[in-house]
């Protein structure tokens, strides 16, 4: 364990108890930290990002002339957003885990099927797509190992079911496991189970096109049409009501700063929840 920071190690260990799943979320997503290491590491990043930022904006205040003071909200607002963003940085992972699992789940289990119905032993069919399915293999891979090394197969496949965040994967798991100890037909119940999975995410895409539709609009009010034309008429406004009086140039660079993080955020909005999987045949 690297050496904490007395004052940082007394911080994060008042938060800890506020983050109770912290342990597992990190050992799902394969982040070789401790809880409090982790932590400790989500303050200092914080706490460093946020306090640059806010000392550029201090130098912008004081060359525009603006309130010193309004650093200090600034600097809390951002340390906040930075803290938040850290922290969850284990759940990114695990999504990111998760859709490359299920990427080539279904090509996958559809070879295991063919496999396994073709007369080719269930731990065999499962070493045969250790390769070539990306994050999917891996997980396998896991599996074969600790089979190889003796341990029941049926006890395997449930602890790793209860490890992976993808649900398909430990839809498929568990049914695999239920099988070996029952001695049913592999073949049948997974061909079954994958139809499923396969209308699950179809229906997944549909979703996410239906949820596009709004959020283009608006994007399109808030990060392209509402500046634009707010612009325009605050400048012709600004034309009738004052002598030539115009927008200072540092509200124009802060409002295009503000509209730049909008739409970076929204295109990874966009990006983040987009379904990716091969292509379903």
């Amino acid at each position: 364990m690297e050496k904490r920071i007395p004052v940082v190690s007394k911080l994060t260990d008042a938060l800890l108890p506020y983050f109770p799943n912290l342990e597992k979320k990190l050992e799902i997503a394969e982040m070789e930290q401790k809880p409090q290491e982790f932590l400790d590491k989500v303050l200092l990043s914080s706490l460093s990002s946020s306090l640059a930022v806010s000392l550029v904006f201090l130098y912008v205040f004081y060359q525009f002339q603006i309130e010193l003071l309004l650093a200090i909200p600034l600097f809390i607002i951002l340390f906040s957003f930075s803290f938040y963003n850290y922290s969850h940085l284990p759940d990114l992972r695990i999504l990111r885990k998760k859709r490359a699992i299920e990427y080539d789940l279904v090509y996958a289990i559809r070879q295991l099927i063919i496999e396994v119905s073709s007369g080719v032993p269930l731990f065999d069919a499962m070493v045969s797509i250790t390769k070539g399915y990306g994050q999917f293999s891996k997980e396998i891979k896991k599996i074969v190992e600790r089979v190889t090394l003796g341990e029941p197969l049926s006890l395997v496949l449930k602890e790793e079911a209860e490890k992976t965040p993808s649900l398909a994967f430990k839809r498929v798991l568990l049914q695999i496991a239920n099988e070996t100890v029952s001695g049913a037909d592999v073949a049948t119940s997974l061909n079954a189970l994958i139809d499923q999975i396969v209308k699950d995410q179809i229906i997944e895409i549909k979703e996410y096109g239906q949820k596009l539709n709004p959020l283009v609009m608006f994007y399109l009010v808030m990060g392209v049409i509402f500046p634009t034309l707010g612009i325009t008429f605050i400048i012709i406004l600004l034309s009738f009501v004052s002598n030539g009086m115009t927008i200072p140039f540092f509200y124009m660079v802060l409002l295009s700063f503000v509209i730049g993080i909008f739409q970076l955020m929204f295109l990874g909005f966009v990006e983040t929840s987009r379904p990716k999987y091969a292509m379903l045949v």
